[in-house]
């Protein structure tokens, strides 16, 4: 299995359940990982706070990457012989086809 890992908040809601219709339709095994985050900006409105709100979500970013990181190593020292998944880290509006997996 891949390890897929996605950052997200309730207001995105439709875009978790389209890329989960979308890695099921790809028919690829893939452990989903969703750590979910409160909003950091008004949807309505088109902009960031470039002040605040793009640094924090940065920061939830490098924060969810490190915890697959830590998770790989985790997996990487429970089993010397099983081979260690490829970590990925999508954007809710990536949309996979079959065979992705193949190609890490």
């Amino acid at each position: 299995d891949q390890q897929v890992w996605l950052l997200a908040s309730k207001t995105y809601g439709h875009l978790v359940d389209r890329m989960l219709a979308t890695l099921a339709a790809a028919g690829d095994a893939a452990h989903v990982h969703i750590r979910w985050a409160d909003d950091m900006r008004d949807t309505s409105q088109g902009e960031w706070d470039f002040a605040r709100t793009v640094f924090g979500f940065n920061m939830r970013k490098l924060l969810v990457l490190h915890e697959a990181h830590l998770e790989s190593l985790r997996h990487l020292t429970s089993s010397a012989t099983a081979p260690v998944p490829a970590v990925v880290l999508l954007d809710l509006d990536v949309v996979l086809f079959g065979g992705w997996a193949d190609v890490l």
